[in-house]
Parts: structure tokens; sequence; C-alpha cells
């Protein structure tokens, strides 16, 4: 009798100068209960730190057969992601960043989530684990910070919900089908894009593809002291700005029309408004709601801009 052979899953973290995060990280990933259905391999891609750590790396992990380390020299998240796919020997392929811890079910719990469904991709619940968090910022933008909640049963998602990338699994041939991250999305050491994978989920969903969530596949996301600064929050709004102006120019519908307009009400009328109240009423997080919103709008704007000159210049 023949029995089928386990699928092979590869978890891939990105990693920049972040040694005791990652520590961490990889620790949760070997302590996983897994089913009887897969096996996994964990690739860690160092993206820039310097020389020492990725030496570290290899050494302190060469003696375990279930960990790959590898090098890509180019800066940005979406270069490492690509060159951890293209290592990977896996059917399927998933991530979690250098920063996260996995709960003990969280990979058995998306797989399982991606099989039984049929879908293409799943993800799960992303929930922030702060270093030192005094309240003030807004809850409508923690999702900045990677947290991800969409309820708690099974589900399709539809529209321009997909999952955070610190918590999410793909089927690998998605990548050959769709193409890898886009290079022009996602972080880098000078700028704090993002989106790489909710741009490749859209793309699966345009096609007729199916994307999942599960709330059973748990990852915590540590958020250290430096992330949680007024600097940070503002700047990071900004970025989430041009993001979005740059996903819009490579998929243009209707709805982009139609949130520019509301980007360009809210943002000489509504959040001025909330802003003067918010000093009047001495409230904090209405504050930094209404500046959060100024501050993203700014920045998508200033991408439309610079998308328009580039337009011009071809």
């Amino acid at each position: 009798m023949q029995h089928k052979s386990k699928d092979l899953v590869s978890i891939i973290v990105s990693t920049y100068n972040r040694r005791n995060y990652l520590l961490d990280t990889v620790r949760s990933l070997l302590r996983l209960k897994l089913n009887n259905s897969f096996d996994i391999e964990i690739i860690i891609v160092d993206n820039g730190s310097n020389n020492d750590l990725y030496i570290f790396y290899k050494n302190y992990y060469k003696s375990c057969q279930k960990i790959s380390v590898y090098k890509e020299i180019r800066n940005g998240i979406s270069f490492a992601r690509n060159l951890g796919v293209k290592k990977s020997k896996g059917n399927y392929v998933a991530f979690i960043d250098d920063d996260a811890v996995a709960d003990k079910c969280w990979l058995s719990t998306l797989y399982d989530c991606l099989v039984k469904n049929n879908a293409d991709v799943a993800g799960g619940i992303i929930k922030l684990a702060w270093d030192d968090y005094h309240g003030w910022i807004p809850f409508c933008f923690y999702y900045i910070y990677g947290y991800f909640y969409q309820g708690d049963y099974i589900k399709e998602l539809r529209g321009n919900i997909n999952p955070n990338g610190s918590n999410i699994i793909f089927k690998k041939d998605i990548f050959v089908k769709y193409g890898m991250f886009d290079k022009s999305l996602g972080r880098n050491s000078v700028s704090l894009l993002s989106g790489e994978e909710q741009f490749i989920c859209d793309k699966i969903k345009k096609n007729g593809g199916k994307v999942y969530y599960t709330p059973f596949a748990i990852v915590y996301h540590n958020i250290s002291k430096s992330r949680i600064t007024k600097r940070y929050f503002l700047r990071r709004l900004y970025w989430e700005g041009i993001t979005d102006a740059i996903k819009n120019k490579k998929i243009f519908k209707l709805t982009s029309i139609l949130r520019f307009l509301k980007r360009i009400v809210f943002s000489f009328f509504v959040y001025p408004f909330t802003l003067l109240l918010s000093m009047l009423l001495l409230n904090r997080k209405l504050f930094f709601y209404s500046v959060g919103y100024l501050i993203k709008n700014y920045g998508y704007f200033m991408g439309l801009t610079k998308n328009i000159i580039n337009e011009i210049k071809k």
C-alpha cells in the first residue's frame, strides 16, 4: 500500500539587525506542534545586517538540519522574501517577521485552513506585544504595527482585506502564476513602505483565487520602544500613504477615484475640524487620530504627485 508523501512547508523569516528578537522567533518555530500531514524547513534571510550577524546565524544554526541561512545584499523585505521563496523546497511557503513569536499551533492551524478550504492564501490573528506603551495610539492605527483580527470564525476574505505578512501561508505555485513580491513595495533601510503581500493577495482575488482567514493561527508581534514614539508613528503613516499611491497606480479602478475624492474631502474639511476639536477638548487620542490621517493623506498626495511626474517624464 502506497502512503502519500508529506507536504513540506517552508517558513521564511527575513531579518535586519534583530539578533535577540530573531532568536526568539526561531525558538518558537522549533517548538511548533506539527500534524502528520507536513514537515517544515526554516529559511532565514539576512537582509543587510552587518556581516558579523550573518556569520553568527550561520554558525549558530549550522547543527540544525531544518534551518538554512542566506544573505540578500539588495536591501528591502521584498528582495529578501523573494530569495527565500527561490531557495525554498516546500510546496507551501509561510512567512513570519523576525520580531514575532508563533503560538505552538500556529502553522498546523494555518496549513489546515489553507488545505481544507482549497485556498491559495491563508492568514491568522496577529496580537501586539508592546514593550512600553502608554495608550496614546488610536486603535484604528494598530494595523501599522501589524495588528490583524477579523473575527472568531474561519472565513474567506473578500474586498480589500488581506492577511498580514507576519502570519501568512501561500501555495508555492502562486509565485509562478502571479510573480514574486513587488520590489517597489515593502520596507527597506530608508523607507517604511509596506503592502507587498497585500498587492499579491489582491492579484490572486482578481483572478478568482481564494484568500482565507483563521482565528486559530496566532502570532505575537513584539513592538519595541523605538517604534512607540510620535516620530515613528507619523513617519510610518506618511509611508503608508505613499504605499497606497503606488498600489493605486498598479491596480487602477473606479474605487481608486472614489477613495481619492474621499481623501480630498476629509483632508480639507473633516480632519482639520477633528484636530481643532481635539485641542479644545484636550483629547489626546482624537488629536493623534486627526494628525495621523492628515499625515497619511499627505503621504498619499506626495506619492500621487510623484506618479504623475514620472508619467510626464516617460
